[in-house]
């Protein structure tokens, strides 16, 4: 593992919140909204793609944000806030 591998993966984002799910009233459906919208993380905004899922090494809930700048390159944040480049 190279030592960039390893900063990537330990970053956390200091002032964190998370999206929260809200009922859309229709047939039982729910969709992400609110939280840190966008978040500034490796010298970019990056914005909420309105995904959620978990992450697979530690199973928390993580939200996936994008980056235009970057063609188009997306990261995961968990709850607590940590980062990982997708």
């Amino acid at each position: 593992m190279k030592l960039h591998q390893i900063i990537v993966e330990s970053d956390k984002l200091s002032s964190f919140s998370p999206p929260t799910k809200k009922e859309t009233g229709y047939n039982d459906q729910s969709d992400w909204s609110g939280g840190t919208n966008p978040v500034k993380w490796d010298g970019r905004e990056w914005f909420f793609t309105g995904k959620a899922g978990k992450k697979f090494k530690n199973k928390k809930q993580a939200f996936e944000y994008k980056n235009t700048e970057d063609g188009d390159a997306r990261i995961w944040v968990d709850i607590d806030g940590e980062v990982e480049r997708d």
